[in-house]
């Protein structure tokens, strides 16, 4: 089954921007959703660390990548038994992802949305849009209530040029903010065709429901 629904969120400030996103993903035994969009390169994070590669760079705490549960800190995403990246003041509030090329997509699968979970798209110092846990789960069609068992792959596009980024910083103001799988698309289709991650055939992938959301963002700085 396979849902649409559009929804415009206004800035307070002009010029505004917007970038779009959907959900929908494949299905990876035993290490959740991947992206199913073509061109692009993943990282998702089997080896335990935080990754630098294919000029994409993360920064945070070594004690962000982690495996399995964590009682009251952390919960992998549903049906991924791999690696993950878990954000949260227990294991590091933040991760900034920097591109040394523009960006014009953004997915990650992600699972237990929480309303202190967000990810902010940077060009430079220009906020380009933000969006949050709330946010995110009504695009999947629920609550942002730390519901372990659900988990979605958040696909986010920028459709033209003031919408591109080169940062991305996720960060919760609480345990925790667990996603994986996270895939990126240069502007520049040729940087990013190889993939780090395990692509799945075509004739297994599940494509689940999709929705989209258009989100607005103010032209400042920080």
């Amino acid at each position: 089954m396979k849902t649409t629904s559009t929804l415009l969120l206004l800035a307070l400030a002009s010029p505004i921007y917007a970038v779009s996103v959907n959900t929908g993903g494949s299905i990876v035994t035993n290490q959740g959703l991947f992206t199913l969009v073509s061109q692009t390169v993943t990282f998702h994070f089997n080896d335990g660390s935080l990754p630098s590669a294919n000029g994409i760079a993360y920064t945070g705490a070594g004690t962000n990548v982690v495996t399995g549960n964590i009682s009251g800190v952390t919960a992998a995403p549903p049906n991924d038994t791999s690696a993950y990246l878990t954000i949260g003041p227990a294991r590091g509030s933040s991760v900034t992802i920097t591109s040394a090329y523009a960006l014009d997509y953004l997915g990650f699968y992600v699972g237990s949305l929480d309303a202190y979970n967000y990810v902010d798209l940077y060009m430079g110092n220009t906020l380009v849009a933000g969006l949050t846990g709330t946010g995110i789960a009504t695009i999947g069609g629920f609550s942002a209530n730390g519901d372990q068992g659900r988990g979605i792959y958040v696909n986010i596009y920028a459709s033209n040029s003031s919408e591109y980024f080169d940062r991305v910083v996720m960060r919760s103001t609480s345990n925790a903010f667990e996603s994986d799988n996270h895939a990126f698309r240069s502007v520049n289709r040729s940087i990013t065709t190889s993939t780090e991650s395990p692509v799945p055939e075509p004739g297994s992938a599940l494509l689940l429901a999709s929705a989209f959301i258009v989100l607005a963002r103010k032209g400042m700085s920080r």
